[in-house]
């Protein structure tokens, strides 16, 4: 008990972090994450783009058959997504990163060699698996690194990465093929290579890429989690920051992915994890579904007539930013749950006036694309945030990644959906918007929140009304 006791009076990695504030050390790590997903992004955006050039050079007929290059992208995306759990949660954040950006890197030289339809899909497919590897470990490494009240702001700066990979995408587009069609397309191939080498080199003369988040390290009772703390305040400019207490008592197994499955299927996460599904599957659904809408936006209010392709991406790319400053100011000032169930409401009500567009009043539709994008960041960025202040650290990738997971089965579902009937898809995605609103009321509110680490106790523990401890002892929460 004494010992206990002790433990309990002791400060921990976030109460440390909190006191050396935000810095410099953040402004690295925010690159290296946000590097991920402008990589990510513009990547998929580019192979969606490139959809026609692709078949018309190499005559591909039938609706399957041209369908097959977006779909292996996607399948790819979620495969990648689904092995980020095991990577990040086992060998730490940074690994899944690199490996991202190394694997992005090699899929594009590949793709640039490839010869014929099948192997170019395959290429996409190795490109999208790279992409989805990367993105749960980069959001949870971010927010392990922040200070408590800054996190949500950080998070929602990420929003940033996403509009600056449609816009380096739409860039290269203007720059190598503003039609979108031609022999020149393979040279964009190269362009969405450039961003995950940029961010490779730079990781690896970054300080902060030497050593894992200090919750990571300290959860695995590594002495290196001092270390990271001392750079941090190093790099900061903080001054002399006491970290005598915080040396770790003994080093901690990793845990297995049966135990990681156990507590995410427990009684106390099972709701949380239904909630997250549907809430990350309401945002891949709009995210993916709603790009198709924007180009038949520009044409139906004359405002971009006459503009190249290329234009149009473009555009469309920067109407997002906007956004993202809303998503900043609601998450910072609103509690998690209010600020998502009003941005999922806002964004179903402008889903919902985006039927004006198929229906011949073009001013209704626009201003339902306007409201969507308004407010769809916010509602994406708080989804993103949550699986890292609701899970504990020894199993925040692996909950990331299998909840994402379920969000990859919509841009898998998307083509279908939208070729069967575009109202359908409207009707779809703002019905999933209203249901997500109402879920995320069952979510503890986060924020500002420590971030939460099972003790050893809780880690080691048998219980054998359960067989395995592990799932009954998710609520045993150490700083």
């Amino acid at each position: 008990m004494a010992r206990s006791s002790e433990r309990s009076d002791m400060p921990s990695v976030s109460d440390k972090i909190n006191e050396i504030g935000f810095g410099l050390y953040q402004v690295h790590v925010f690159v290296l994450c946000a590097g991920v997903v402008v990589a990510e992004s513009g990547g998929l955006q580019t192979s969606a783009a490139l959809a026609s050039a692709i078949m018309q050079e190499y005559k591909v007929k039938g609706d399957l058959a041209q369908e097959a290059q977006m779909l292996s992208t996607y399948m790819g995306f979620a495969l990648g997504t689904i092995s980020s759990g095991f990577l990040g949660d086992y060998a730490g954040r940074r690994l899944p990163i690199f490996v991202a950006y190394l694997g992005m890197c090699c899929s594009v030289v590949g793709l640039y060699l490839m010869q014929t339809y099948a192997s170019l899909c395959l290429g996409f497919c190795s490109f999208g698996f790279f992409g989805g590897l990367g993105i749960p470990a980069a959001f949870i490494a971010l927010a392990e690194v922040c200070p408590s009240k800054l996190r949500g702001v950080t998070n929602a700066a990420m929003a940033f990465a996403f509009c600056f990979g449609d816009v380096w995408c739409a860039l290269g587009f203007r720059i190598l093929l503003p039609e979108l069609v031609g022999k020149a397309w393979h040279g964009m191939l190269l362009w969405i290579g450039i961003p995950p080498f940029l961010l490779l080199a730079f990781g690896l003369i970054s300080p902060v890429a030497r050593l894992d988040t200090a919750h990571f390290l300290s959860a695995r009772g590594q002495l290196e989690s001092v270390k990271v703390l001392e750079l941090m305040a190093s790099m900061n400019d903080s001054g002399r920051v006491d970290l005598s207490a915080m040396a770790p008592e003994h080093e901690e197994k990793p845990v297995s992915v049966s135990d990681a499955l156990q507590s995410l299927t427990s009684r106390e996460n099972s709701l949380s994890v239904l909630a997250l599904s549907v809430m990350f599957f309401v945002k891949d659904l709009a995210f993916y579904g709603m790009g198709a809408f924007l180009p038949l936006a520009w044409r139906k209010s004359s405002v971009l007539e006459g503009a190249l392709p290329a234009t149009e991406l473009l555009c469309t790319a920067l109407v997002g930013v906007p956004g993202v400053l809303v998503a900043m100011i609601l998450i910072f000032s609103l509690p998690r749950r209010l600020a998502y169930a009003v941005a999922a409401g806002i964004c179903a009500i402008g889903v919902y006036a985006v039927h004006g567009i198929l229906d011949q009043q073009a001013l209704f539709g626009v201003t339902g694309v306007v409201f969507y994008k308004l407010f769809y960041p916010t509602a994406q960025m708080i989804t993103f945030l949550f699986p890292a202040e609701v899970f504990s650290t020894q199993i925040r990738v692996w909950s990331m990644s299998i909840i994402a997971f379920c969000g990859r089965m919509a841009p898998l579902a998307v083509p279908w959906i939208v070729h069967t009937s575009q109202h359908l898809f409207l009707f779809l995605t703002m019905g999933f918007f209203v249901l997500a609103s109402l879920l995320v009321w069952s979510l503890p509110e986060t924020k500002d929140t420590e971030l939460k680490t099972l003790s050893p106790v809780a880690t080691n523990t048998r219980v054998k009304a359960s067989g395995d401890g592990y799932g009954s002892t998710a609520m045993a929460v150490a700083g």
